[in-house]
């Protein structure tokens, strides 16, 4: 036992002076923790530039084939776009060097969209306006853009389309009708069939009761991801009509 006091007094007494406060410490200083994964003197001598940003308003369209592209000229081998889709538009960007081509690759964009390439400038095709919308672009330099668990990215053929239609009546009979014109630039299409009979709808093609598509009373027909350009006509079977409402836009 008495070889054990000094050590139990030494340990009841209090420190003397600052011994040991400037003694090399141990890397890392606690078990599990270690330096930064991120150099901050680069970040301090200019070596890593810190995030930057640029809103481009979306509310009307601006294309190469216009001859109106927008052209930003902006640097950095980081980008990304906000995902805040409150707000957040979709565009299709190029990204460039010091010589603008138009055949260079379109890139779809929005919401959270990440990309790790190298540019000096990017042009932006803004196809369908969009009102109210923006792309807010950050972009930076080795900035290390990553999915988190609120990261929205998708991979998406167009946005949603906004148009303005009216809903139209019409009688279909038992001899053939357009019952809606060809459109070229149609983006969206609903035929109900608001009678007491069938009716059978043919697209690009005078309607007969075989080559139509069968639509029954109060059943709908809708075009919203591949619409059809062509006249739609209708018809009813022999002696009988019906009325449908329809909506083109």
């Amino acid at each position: 036992m008495n070889n054990q006091v000094p050590a139990l007094l030494k340990f009841g007494s209090g420190p003397t002076g600052n011994v040991g406060a400037n003694d090399p410490k141990p890397n890392p200083l606690f078990k599990g923790f270690t330096s930064p994964s991120i150099d901050m003197d680069a970040v301090r001598d200019g070596r890593r530039a810190p995030l930057l940003y640029v809103d481009v308003p979306l509310d009307s369209t601006f294309t190469i084939a216009a001859g109106n592209p927008l052209i930003l000229p902006i640097s950095g081998n980081s980008f990304y776009i906000d995902q805040d889709t409150s707000v957040a538009g979709v565009g299709y960007v190029h990204f460039q060097d010091t010589n603008l081509q138009a055949a260079s690759a379109p890139i779809f964009v929005g919401a959270g969209f990440i990309a790790n390439v190298p540019f000096t400038q990017i042009l932006i095709e803004n196809k369908i306006a969009q009102p109210a919308k923006i792309l807010r672009i950050v972009y930076g330099v080795d900035v290390d853009f990553t999915a988190g668990v609120n990261a929205t990215i998708a991979v998406t053929d167009q946005a949603p389309v906004r148009f303005s239609g009216t809903s139209q009546q019409h009688t279909v009979t038992a001899t053939a009708a357009n019952i809606v014109p060809a459109n070229a630039s149609r983006k969206f299409a609903m035929i109900q069939n608001n009678g007491t009979i069938d009716i059978y709808v043919a697209i690009g093609v005078t309607a007969t009761t075989t080559n139509g598509f069968k639509l029954a009373p109060n059943a709908t027909m809708t075009f919203d991801a591949a619409v059809a350009t062509n006249a739609f006509s209708a018809i009813t079977a022999s002696g009988t009509n019906s009325n449908i409402v329809h909506l083109f836009g």
